[in-house]
């Protein structure tokens, strides 16, 4: 059985695979993702974080983490 980090990792990989990396990003709401709930809210951030060192460079996990969410904010928002 997958982990909750395991589904999210899979999840931000499959966008990222079908739309690039700039269309990706996460926040702190991981309800409704199935699996084990290791996390509930933003303390899981450093989980996340190390999950995706292992399968994105540096770089897309700074897009991921945070440079994605911010560029749209900052757009759309400004």
């Amino acid at each position: 059985m997958y982990t909750k980090t395991d589904t999210v990792i899979r999840h931000i990989k499959h966008i990222a695979d079908k739309s690039g990396i700039d269309a990706v990003a996460f926040g702190s709401d991981f309800d409704g993702i199935p699996g084990e709930l290791e996390f509930v809210g933003c303390e899981g951030m450093p989980l996340l974080i190390n999950a995706h060192c292992q399968v994105f460079h540096e770089s897309e996990v700074e897009k991921i983490s945070k440079n994605n969410a911010l560029r749209l904010f900052s757009g759309n928002f400004g």
